[in-house]
């Protein structure tokens, strides 16, 4: 997402909660080759929604994962401890 790229992974693991289905990234079925193989050509075949899609994880990504934002929250995490 910090590449201003769409992801497509799998439903597992902290995914689901990173990744908004179609509007930072596609989510799929684990073990599901043709559920993937769909998302690949959708992305592969939208120069529109790959674009859109990067943006918005780009935008994700320097808004909630960035360090000095990362450092607030837990620095307000333990000035409540």
């Amino acid at each position: 997402m910090a590449a201003g790229l769409p992801i497509i992974t799998t439903l597992q693991g902290a995914a689901p909660e990173v990744i908004d289905q179609g509007i930072t990234g596609i989510l799929v079925p684990s073990k599901d080759p043709e559920t993937l193989a769909e998302a690949i050509l959708k992305l592969s075949g939208d120069k529109e929604l790959r674009i859109r899609m990067g943006l918005e994880g780009r935008r994700k990504a320097e808004r909630e994962y960035d360090w000095d934002k990362i450092v607030e929250d837990y620095i307000a995490i333990y000035d409540k401890m």
